[in-house]
């Protein structure tokens, strides 16, 4: 398929034996080159206008890197499912939540 307009989900997986120090920051050298590619397969262009990323990075069982396409409408339902999967299943890590609607409210 040919998105017009997409989020592309890096979910960084990182070894939780290895030393915590190999946790790199979110590179955004790597991420173009990774858009670029899928930009020639799926994406109708890799420009904002059309393409949204977001990062997430979890302890695993081994290193690995995890990219999943889709509508951006799907994003919050996708967002809500893996957040509150990766809080249950890697106890060690915490998350805040921020919920815009709320501050818009006020």
């Amino acid at each position: 398929p040919e998105y017009e307009k997409c989020t592309v989900c890096f979910v960084h997986l990182y070894n939780r034996d290895l030393p915590l120090g190999r946790i790199r920051d979110h590179d955004n050298f790597e991420e173009k080159h990774v858009l670029d590619v899928i930009s020639n397969f799926f994406l109708a262009s890799d420009s904002g206008l059309h393409v949204d990323t977001y990062h997430i990075t979890r302890m695993a069982e081994q290193d690995a890197t995890e990219v999943y396409i889709m509508d951006t409408e799907n994003f919050p339902k996708w967002l809500s499912k893996n957040v509150k999967n990766s809080i249950e299943k890697y106890s060690c890590c915490q998350s805040t939540f921020f919920d815009s609607r709320k501050v818009a409210e006020k």
